[in-house]
Order: C-alpha cells, then structure tokens, then sequence
C-alpha cells in the first residue's frame, strides 16, 4: 500500500489495535511487534507515527506516562505529546518529550477552530505560539482530577479562617504551579467560592 502510493507517511491511531494478544506492557514482546513496522519504515523511507493514549497513574516523568511498555518510546526516533493546557482547557499544547536526531523544540499551543459562522464547519488548527509550561507542569495537571486544586485549595483557606492568606502561602500546602495557583484563585472569586481581600490575600466565605 505504501510503494502503490508513494507514501511518505503512515500513521497507526492507535498502534495497540494492531498488536493482536500482545501483552503490550511486556518490553521484549513490545519490541518484537514493532520490529516488522521498523523494517518496513526502512525498506520503504516512509515515516511511521503510532498513536497512543496517556495513562492515568501520576508521575512526572512524559516517557513513562504513554499507554503499554517503555519499549515504545524506545523505539521512536523522536516522541511528540499532546495535553491540555492547565490554564485553558479550551487550548491543548503539543510537547515534544525525547529526540534521538536533534535538539528538543519548544512547546506549541493551539486550539481547534472552524468557520460555522461563514457555513463552513470543518475543522482547522490554529497555532499560538511557544507554551511557557514545562513538560513536568504538564504532567502534573495531566494527573489532577477536574476539581481537585478548588477542593485543596478551600481546605487550606476554611482551616485559616477567618484570617486571609497570600497566594505564596496556599502554594505552600497545594500542589498545583504558580501560574494555575492564580488563574483558579480568580476563577474561584469570580464563582463566587472565595473572596479577594483588598491587601491581595484570599479568604474562605463564612459559613
């Protein structure tokens, strides 16, 4: 199919459906697999991508986090990663985690668009620029339940209560970066969760 049509690229979404029983979490079965997709990227001089899915155990290590055995990003050449962005989840950031043939490039921040408004609904990507997020931020907010920093972070401010607390205090007892620290502390003012007092300090709502 490649030589028919002089394929440059070919991509496996997701490469764990072609792998039959394989217990794909086993290194040497995993290389085994994919040593005919290596052969045939070489004989032929097409580019191979596989597709597969983040796990959702913790950890800030990228290279560990993809579904199945370490044998696949072993394998690759060079390993792209797509995540959320922490601060709008609106946006996604494309992150390139390991390179075996140069340097790694800077994190990507895009979203998804289309014309509707014109007729037009398909779909396109718009690019915005470097993210400034490390991939270990990345990792971390790839991990946190929908929620879970609101839920840390009005612990922290019920237990001072009624005294406020700066921003660089609850950072001290939440595990969250800086930037998402801000950004959902004013989501929870506006929301009505907490309230901003006049010195830059937050506190929690009586009651």
């Amino acid at each position: 199919a490649i030589a028919r049509v002089a394929a440059k690229l070919v991509i496996i979404d997701p490469v764990m459906a072609i792998l039959g029983g394989k217990d794909t979490y086993k290194d040497n079965e995993a290389r085994r697999a994919l040593f005919p997709l290596q052969a045939l990227a070489e004989r032929t001089g097409a580019a191979v991508i596989l597709v597969r899915h983040l796990t959702k155990q913790g950890g800030e290590n990228a290279l560990y986090r993809g579904g199945g055995s370490i044998a696949f990003i072993g394998v690759a050449r060079t390993g792209l990663m797509i995540t959320r962005d922490p601060l709008d989840e609106s946006k996604c950031i494309l992150a390139h985690i390991k390179s075996n043939i140069g340097k790694l490039a800077p994190s990507l921040t895009y979203h998804i668009a289309n014309d509707e408004e014109n007729g037009d609904e398909r779909a396109y990507v718009v690019w915005e620029g470097t993210s400034p997020h490390t991939v270990r931020e990345l990792m971390a907010s790839s991990t946190q339940k929908p929620g879970s920093g609101r839920q840390e972070i009005l612990k922290v401010l019920k237990e001072a209560y009624p005294a406020a607390m700066a921003p660089a205090e609850i950072g001290a007892r939440v595990d969250m970066t800086e930037e998402n620290l801000l950004v959902t502390l004013g989501r929870m003012v506006k929301a009505g969760q907490i309230e901003k007092v006049a010195w830059g300090s937050y506190v929690a709502l009586a009651g």
